[in-house]
């Protein structure tokens, strides 16, 4: 497993841990975004479940609408790009604790290295990098991730690129 987040979700009283699967080596992509809960603390943890599963996923990341005033309290939203289908912005949603996640939605974005926030209002805010990772830009959903708008540009980005041939990138964190 590879690019894990943590979330929190306040209602539900689980830690969430999003990560993308490696199972054919030597990959840097995955071809599963799984989420493992625990409902102890950390202590222990489940077999995760299936968030999303492609042939080609990057970049996920996850969080959780922990605003007990927000419409949409308690929902957990998971972000990941389909690299393999031009950097595809896709998400999806949880209601129940990261047990079950809904179809993948997207506005059609081709994007990388995206960070969801939620606001007390229950907007989900997503700044992320343009696909090919020249531009900064974000994208949200007003009404708990069933739909996205689209996704507007912020600044562009002049980089300078490591040497070594590591993989990396000027990424929003």
């Amino acid at each position: 497993a590879t690019d894990s987040a943590v979330a929190y979700d306040a209602l539900h009283n689980v830690w969430l841990v999003s990560s993308l699967s490696l199972l054919e080596k030597p990959s840097v992509h995955g071809n599963a975004v799984l989420t493992s809960r625990s409902s102890d603390g950390g202590l222990t943890w489940s077999n995760p479940a299936v968030t999303a599963s492609g042939s080609d996923l990057d970049k996920n990341w996850i969080v959780c609408d922990n605003t007990a005033t927000s419409p949409f309290y308690g929902r957990c939203y998971t972000e990941w790009d389909d690299h393999g289908n031009g950097n595809r912005m896709q998400m999806s949603y949880s209601n129940d604790g990261g047990i079950t996640w809904s179809a993948a939605a997207t506005n059609g974005s081709g994007i990388i290295g995206g960070q969801p926030v939620v606001t007390p209002a229950g907007v989900v805010i997503v700044p992320t990098a343009n696909a090919n990772e020249t531009a900064i830009g974000s994208f949200n959903s007003t009404n708990g991730g069933v739909s996205w708008s689209s996704t507007t540009t912020i600044a562009t980005v002049r980089h300078h690129t490591v040497a070594g041939s590591l993989r990396e990138g000027p990424l929003p964190s």
